[in-house]
């Protein structure tokens, strides 16, 4: 019996030590507004994103007063009152009582809640609309009219060409960086139909949109760094040829 003690306490240090490192993966999550932009830190636990809830509201507007136990918060935002458990889905607002799909969690004592939160809490706690597409990671907050564009590629005799129409008008500009183009697309606030292309083309594998920095922007990936790229605006900047 103590060498099935031992051995299971053993087995359980493992799954300690390793979990965090299996579980846990840090990236940004934006929050556009109609006149700035934020950048959040989010964490992904198993197939959830998590993001830090305090930032969250402070994002949106202040967070007056909070009072922290050992397993559960409560947070005064502006005349709301929310409560919240550790490892528990439930959080309560007032009188009304929210379920998301995963528990709130306090990760290296910092409280996190998952992505679901902004639509099913957070868009009752302001006025303020609030556009979220499920997957992505990006808000809109307020009176934020985000762009898009759509793609084509065309096969050239001696190479391809490629069109980026946009919604409206962009001021691009181009650099190369690690044998990639980078099409940068101004301030304007971006939501992608797709987040990215590929190709079957001999000259252009893929195009992918990033906005990780807070900076909206088109990454082509040629299939040689041998070629060369050649961008064109037209149509008043809605149009982009390369």
């Amino acid at each position: 019996q103590s060498r099935v003690f031992v051995a299971m306490i053993f087995l359980l240090a493992l799954a300690a030590f390793f979990w965090p490192v299996r579980e846990l993966r840090s990236d940004n999550f934006i929050f556009y507004f109609p006149s700035s932009r934020r950048l959040l830190p989010f964490e992904t636990m198993g197939n959830t994103k998590y993001l830090p809830l305090l930032q969250i509201l402070n994002a949106v507007g202040k967070v007056g007063g909070l009072q922290e136990k050992k397993n559960s918060l409560k947070v005064w935002f502006g005349s709301a009152q929310l409560e919240l458990r550790s490892d528990d889905n439930k959080v309560r607002v007032e009188k009304t009582t929210f379920v998301l799909p995963q528990p709130v969690r306090v990760v290296n004592g910092q409280w996190m809640v998952p992505v679901d939160f902004l639509t099913t809490v957070l868009s009752r706690l302001t006025q303020q609309t609030v556009q979220y597409q499920v997957g992505t990671n990006r808000i809109f907050i307020g009176d934020v009219k985000p762009g898009s564009f759509t793609v084509r590629l065309e096969p050239l005799p001696n190479g391809a060409r490629l069109t980026v129409q946009f919604t409206d008008k962009v001021a691009v500009h181009t650099a190369s960086s690690n044998g990639k183009w980078v099409m940068f697309l101004g301030d304007r606030p971006i939501e992608p139909i797709e987040p990215a292309y590929h190709f079957q083309n001999p000259y252009v594998n893929d195009i992918q949109f990033d906005d990780r920095d807070g900076i909206p922007k088109l990454i082509l990936s040629p299939s040689s760094s041998a070629l060369n790229f050649y961008p064109v605006q037209t149509e008043g900047g809605k149009i982009l040829l390369a």
